[in-house]
């Protein structure tokens, strides 16, 4: 799951290497508003997840995103498997 997004953010900012964990979106990819916007929008349909405006604090760097996906990712696996009916 990491792989993916940091996958995608390579592409997203057309970066010819892999991005570390430490690398932050507004400082050193130089994303603005929009940009951030975009990229939630875009992981919340990858993943099939709810980012929350609050967790955007959250996402300032690779690692940051990548954690808040990780999380709502477990969280949704969690409420599925507590929430499934039998047969």
């Amino acid at each position: 799951m990491r792989e993916q997004v940091k996958s995608y953010l390579v592409e997203y900012f057309f970066v010819g290497k892999e991005l570390t964990d430490e690398v932050l979106l507004v400082d050193d990819l130089g994303a603005d508003s929009l940009d951030l916007l975009q990229i939630v929008y875009t992981l919340n349909d990858m993943f099939g997840v709810e980012i929350k405006i609050d967790d955007l604090s959250r996402m300032l760097s690779v690692g940051g995103a990548c954690n808040v996906v990780s999380e709502l990712c477990q969280k949704k696996v969690r409420y599925y498997l507590t929430n499934e009916k039998g047969p």
